[in-house]
């Protein structure tokens, strides 16, 4: 959770130097804003998932998520 923050904060650093204060308050940038979110959210565990089945914090309590046959990889998502 401490890495989607971290995407949080730079997405948002990313924002205030391309459209400066204020861009959560014209709709068009706002709608923007909300959905490079969105897509930097899903992206995130996308490509954790994909990658190893795990998130950082799912390799600190030993979680994966596996296919039906046991295979780690996923080749769906």
């Amino acid at each position: 959770l401490l890495i989607v923050a971290a995407l949080s904060i730079l997405l948002s650093a990313i924002f205030l130097l391309i459209f400066g204060e204020g861009f959560h308050e014209k709709s068009f940038e706002r709608l923007l804003f909300q959905l490079s979110w969105l897509i930097m959210f899903i992206g995130y565990f996308a490509f954790s998932w994909k990658k190893s089945g795990q998130t950082i914090g799912m390799k600190a309590w030993k979680l994966m998520i596996m296919r039906i046959d046991g295979r780690v990889r996923l080749s769906r998502i």
